[in-house]
């Protein structure tokens, strides 16, 4: 009877040790998928708005500030720029998404700055990519609504187009009339197209560095860009070299 009794005791003992080891084993192993699957959304990288960051060195770019720069002063009266058909791509899976739109950036207007792209659930990329400018087709097809608008400032005429970077401002180097420089960038016909196309690694901020695209610029001798051609073909190839995606 005791040895029965002993063996019921031990029996009892290895269920109950079992069963615990089996319960906590479940929680331990549903807290090691939830950290899993918490890790791997996390690490991906979330985009439903764009935000175009205008800076000048470690400053924040700001219309009609005097900004320092070796021995010279800069002032900024105007800043527009056209972006284009965004296009998002996840390296792993292949996938890529387009957004063919078209956004005027005014820093006369700094809602437009920022901008929404796409649902939550499907932000899952690695690089983005983007136009500075606007496409041929779309520049034969004339004078269009919203941000492409006549009415912006950033169109020419039928045959030349429209302007992809507009670029004004005061310069103590400047060699030109009141110290005024202007770079009204555009092109869209061979040999002097302007559009460039940008491909970063993914971030909800796009940074443009005009204290570096004013470091490649010599004011004295170049200071206005008003047609197409090669100057504005070169200035075209810096100001792209100018966008960066924040570490």
């Amino acid at each position: 009877m005791e040895l029965f009794f002993c063996f019921k005791q031990k029996e009892l003992y290895l269920f109950i040790v079992k069963y615990v080891y089996l319960h906590y084993m479940k929680k331990l192993l549903l807290l090691i998928f939830i950290s899993s699957f918490s890790s791997f959304v996390f690490s991906q990288k979330v985009l439903d708005t764009l935000e175009i960051k205008t800076v000048f060195g470690e400053k924040k770019l700001k219309l009609n500030k005097e900004f320092y720069s070796n021995t010279d002063t800069i002032k900024f009266t105007t800043v527009r720029f056209y972006i284009s058909n965004i296009q998002f791509q996840n390296k792993n899976t292949g996938e890529i998404y387009t957004l063919k739109k078209y956004h005027l950036i005014d820093l006369e207007n700094l809602t437009s700055l920022t901008f929404p792209l796409l649902n939550k659930t499907q932000n899952k990329w690695d690089s983005i990519s983007f136009n500075i400018g606007i496409d041929s087709n779309t520049n034969k097809n004339g004078a269009l609504g919203g941000d492409l608008d006549p009415t912006n400032g950033m169109y020419w005429t039928w045959q030349s187009g429209y302007i992809n970077t507009k670029i004004e401002g005061y310069s103590a180097k400047c060699s030109a009339r009141k110290n005024y420089f202007q770079f009204h960038i555009g092109g869209y016909q061979h040999p002097n197209q302007t559009i460039k196309r940008v491909s970063l690694p993914i971030n909800n901020n796009v940074i443009v560095d005009f204290k570096l695209l004013f470091s490649e610029i010599n004011l004295q001798t170049t200071h206005t860009i008003m047609s197409p051609g090669k100057k504005a073909v070169n200035f075209s190839s810096m100001f792209s070299s100018s966008f960066k995606t924040k570490k």
